[in-house]
């Protein structure tokens, strides 16, 4: 199941007509239920690639924005871009495919940190604490006890 968007989202997406032609041709039906299993399919890849991109700032998957506006666009963008992909033969419309190559670009921002995901609180990157002292906290002589 995917993370970020659902098969309903993806159908008020698939709305437009060239889109639902594409999404019939592709699947080889018109069966709703056959039709959503490839939905669901695009949108997961597209959930891995978000994450893969997230993953250096955010815990993947981001769980506590389920209705996140911002990684749906981007899910169902990328969804859309590889359905037209697989399905035309990499004649993908200019508009699917510059709306591919700004998501692109934006998950690029996020994983360098110029750029944030609205809503979402980032990865604490070190909890860890140094500590400067002049005696020697484990020495051979403290460690010999616990062994």
């Amino acid at each position: 199941m995917s993370n970020y968007a659902t098969t309903a989202h993806m159908r008020q997406r698939l709305d437009l007509p060239n889109i639902s032609i594409q999404i019939e041709q592709l699947a080889g039906t018109n069966n709703y239920a056959s039709q959503d299993l490839m939905i669901e399919q695009f949108m997961e890849e597209a959930c891995g690639l978000i994450d893969a991109y997230l993953n250096n700032k955010y815990i993947v998957p981001v769980t506590t924005t389920a209705n996140n506006p911002f990684l749906r666009g981007l899910a169902l963008d990328i969804s859309v871009h590889e359905m037209f992909k697989r399905g035309s033969g990499d004649k993908v419309p200019a508009k699917y495919r510059t709306n591919y190559e700004d998501v692109i670009r934006s998950l690029e921002d996020i994983a360098e940190g110029s750029m944030s995901v609205p809503g979402v609180a980032a990865r604490v990157k070190n909890t860890s604490i140094e500590l400067e002292t002049d005696t020697r906290q484990f020495s051979e002589d403290k460690l010999t006890k616990y062994f």
